[in-house]
């Protein structure tokens, strides 16, 4: 065989392997309504690279082909695996789910737990903006229910032995933000409840607030502008200016409406609020899935 019938050869097997993986990106991209440039802002992939792994050129790389994946809602196996040969209804089951919502996939996923005669752990995560109650309620809660309490800043200041205000400087807001969703992953690794809190940010990459949404019960912490800035000015750390505040609820409100619950810490003292909490949580622990 001359070294010309062997490229053409290794060509080809290329190709058969990197074919496969390009339509399943292709599909899920579809099934999403996400169109490529959406696709690149929430995975750190550049257009380029992204149409050309959908059109099977180049050599794909496994470490940005996850990024891909986790844009897409999705498994890195979901995309490299050969379903060739699986029930065609279970794989159309497969495909339905993966395409779904994180709020329906966590509603199939409570369903088959209850038919199993499982009970999935209880996990409660609290978002809301700085100053709403999270790390002083967080605590409460989870001493009530009797399980650990994790806040997600204080995992990135560990794994990364720099104080979150560091990690900040050194990686900026995008680079902690990735920090934050590593960390989330290796929470809801580990088996058992939890009541988590997470940054003010956090919401604001698709990809991880929709793990989030899915793993967890989500209550959202509010209060007024005014309450948040007492509440900051009394831990004597940075005040922000009460216009910025405004503008922040205003860009993340809807984002942090998709919250299972809504708790209002204004007004209320510290024990009326973690008993609201607690109501709230009882509720959602106890509501049938949809």
């Amino acid at each position: 065989m001359s070294d010309d019938d062997t490229d053409t050869s290794t060509e080809d097997a290329r190709r058969a392997v990197i074919a496969p993986v390009a339509e399943r990106v292709r599909a899920a991209r579809k099934a999403r309504g996400m169109p490529r440039r959406v696709l690149s802002d929430r995975s750190g992939v550049s257009p380029r690279y992204l149409a050309q792994l959908e059109a099977g050129e180049g050599n794909i790389s496994i470490v940005l082909l996850e990024r891909v994946a986790r844009a897409l809602e999705t498994s890195l196996e979901a995309l490299i695996c050969d379903d060739t040969g699986l029930d065609p209804d279970a794989l159309d089951v497969a495909r339905r789910y993966a395409a779904a919502s994180a709020r329906t996939r966590a509603a199939v996923d409570r369903a088959l737990a209850a038919e199993e005669g499982a009970q999935a752990p209880l996990r409660v995560c609290l978002i809301g903006l700085r100053g709403a109650g999270k790390s002083t309620l967080g605590p409460l809660l989870a001493d009530s229910l009797g399980v650990p309490f994790n806040d997600l800043g204080d995992w990135v200041a560990r794994e990364t032995g720099l104080p979150v205000a560091e990690v900040l400087k050194l990686y900026g807001r995008e680079g902690y933000r990735r920090l934050e969703e590593e960390a989330l992953e290796r929470l809801l690794a580990q088996d058992g409840p939890m009541v988590l809190a997470v940054s003010g940010g956090f919401v604001e990459r698709e990809a991880g607030y929709a793990r989030l949404l899915e793993q967890c019960h989500t209550i959202w912490l509010r209060c007024s502008v005014a309450e948040h800035l007492a509440r900051l000015g009394a831990k004597g750390g940075p005040v922000p200016e009460a216009r910025d505040l405004e503008r922040l609820l205003q860009e993340r409100g809807a984002r942090l409406a998709r919250a299972d619950a809504v708790v209002d810490t204004g007004g209320r003292t510290r024990r009326d609020a973690a008993a609201e909490l607690a109501r709230q949580v009882a509720a959602l622990r106890d509501a049938p899935a949809a």
